[in-house]
């Protein structure tokens, strides 16, 4: 962007200023109604933000360094933690599903305005390119697609969904429609299986007890493909084991939680013969297993 650009929008008579490429997260917060919780500075000490943080400064892609994601004003005309315009929309995704939408419209469509340039421009300078220099755009953009795929394999996609959304996640971030660049051809989605919740496992198992959840979850940690650790209150949190991703995925759709917002896990209707041979070979009763009842 030529010069220092800066500009205020509005959201329920809250303003939210900016100043060249960054946005201040405090007016964010306070726009959206000051939710407990989920202050800036609470959002930068989770785990994921750092994640994505650390994406954006390593990839370059976003062409930003380190010193150009957060920023902090103590007094003055505005106070408050600044961040780069790619963090601050997804601290508002963070905020609430309505102000995210929000913001990336509004938002976005005004720093064009004032910039004066397009929103191809404004991609293809956050990457340091020239308007000529498409085959640097098409090399970076494979790269940063490669990335994002390794990723979401990492995170239980099959391979389909996981090519999919690394598509859709370079064509936001890039501009770069790379099966359209690279004459790929259009693939449809996988028909993805009906995942299974430990719930499920358990009726379809006929395991019993009362408590089929807690049934389910038991015997697939017996099984050696779920472990679980306890969170700072104490609950059990459960996971996936590195031999467990083969047999699932997250889902698409978060879903609350007590503890905030979590990417639930289900699993693939392949797992149950996994889980039939281990109850018929297994030496030791799981735990959830009724006792023996006594012989006469």
């Amino acid at each position: 962007m030529s010069g220092i650009q800066k500009g205020v929008i509005v959201y329920n008579n809250h303003p939210i200023n900016f100043l060249a490429e960054m946005i201040c997260l405090t007016d964010m917060w306070k726009a959206a109604g000051e939710p407990s919780g989920r202050a800036p500075s609470d959002w930068r000490d989770l785990t994921a933000t750092q994640t994505f943080v650390d994406f954006l400064t390593d990839s370059g892609i976003a062409g930003i360094s380190g010193n150009e994601i957060f920023r902090t004003i103590r007094g003055g005309k505005k106070p408050g933690t600044w961040a780069h315009w790619q963090i601050a929309f997804a601290y508002a995704k963070y905020l609430s599903p309505e102000f995210h939408v929000w913001v990336n419209q509004a938002a976005r469509e005004k720093m064009l305005a004032i910039s004066g340039l397009t929103a191809d421009e404004i991609r293809r300078q956050s990457c340091k390119l020239s308007v000529t220099d498409h085959a640097t755009l098409l090399r970076k953009a494979i790269a940063l697609h490669g990335s994002i795929f390794v990723y979401n394999k990492r995170q239980g996609m099959d391979l389909t969904q996981a090519r999919a959304k690394a598509n859709a996640q370079v064509l936001e971030q890039m501009g770069v429609d790379l099966p359209k660049e690279c004459g790929w051809q259009s693939q449809p989605l996988a028909v993805q299986e009906q995942a299974l919740t430990a719930t499920d496992i358990a009726k379809a198992l006929n395991l019993p007890g009362n408590k089929p959840g807690e049934a389910g979850n038991n015997l697939l940690d017996a099984a050696g493909l779920y472990s679980w650790t306890r969170d700072t209150k104490g609950r059990k949190v459960w996971t996936p084991t590195e031999h467990g991703r083969k047999f699932g995925r997250y889902e698409d759709k978060p879903r609350a939680h007590t503890s905030g917002t979590v990417q639930p896990w289900g699993w693939y209707p392949s797992v149950l013969d996994v889980l039939r041979l281990h109850l018929a070979t297994a030496t030791e009763a799981p735990p959830f297993a009724k006792k023996p009842e006594p012989v006469s």
